[in-house]
Order: C-alpha cells, then structure tokens, then sequence
C-alpha cells in the first residue's frame, strides 16, 4: 500500500511516545517493530540511526517522529540479544513549548 504524502512509518511509534505518562520509557526493538508495524532497518543497528540531531542531509524521518512526540532518545543498547532504545521526555521551555530542534553544525572547511 503506498504512503500518503506526510506520512510516515514511524507515525505510530510518535503516537505511542505522545500517549505515555511517564517521561522515561526503554522499547525494545521487537516492541518498536510491533509499535510501527513494521521490521527496522538493518541501519537500526548503529548508533547514528538513533541520533536526535540533524544531519549533514538534514533531519532523519524517524528522529523527526519522536521529538514532534516531545520525546528525544536518551540512550541505546545495540549489543546482545535484546537491542533497546530509551527515550526521555523533552522538557518544555519556559513558554510551555517544547525546545527548537537540535542542529549539526556545518563542517569547517
């Protein structure tokens, strides 16, 4: 089935993220596949999937999903058997808002 435009396979997991009422939470990654629906990509397996900042090509579609959920991944667990991801609630700033998204800077040349 093709996606609608905007849409994103890990829409699902930023409604679970938003849904939540406590600020920390640890997914397994058969919990975050059961989440999306879908199995993650072999890249999942590396730290830098999992970054919350923008990058030289610009924001990752999954880092995307999880901080417009107020959410951003506080730590990860890629070895053993069980690989996991621990995401945190983004604190809101002093307008109540949740915080600009992180940017990379450019390279020095």
């Amino acid at each position: 089935m093709p996606r609608r435009s905007g849409f994103s396979k890990y829409d699902p997991l930023r409604a679970y993220l938003a849904g939540l009422s406590e600020d920390r939470v640890t997914l397994t990654f058969a919990e975050i596949e059961r989440i999306i629906g879908a199995a993650l990509p072999a890249s999942a397996w590396r730290a830098p999937f999992w970054a919350n900042t923008a990058t030289s090509w610009g924001s990752s579609v999954q880092a995307t999903t999880w901080r417009r959920a107020g959410w951003r991944v506080a730590g990860t667990h890629l070895s053993g058997s069980s690989p996991a991801v621990t995401f945190e609630r983004l604190p809101l700033d002093s307008s109540g808002q949740l915080p600009a998204r992180p940017r990379r800077s450019p390279p020095l040349s």
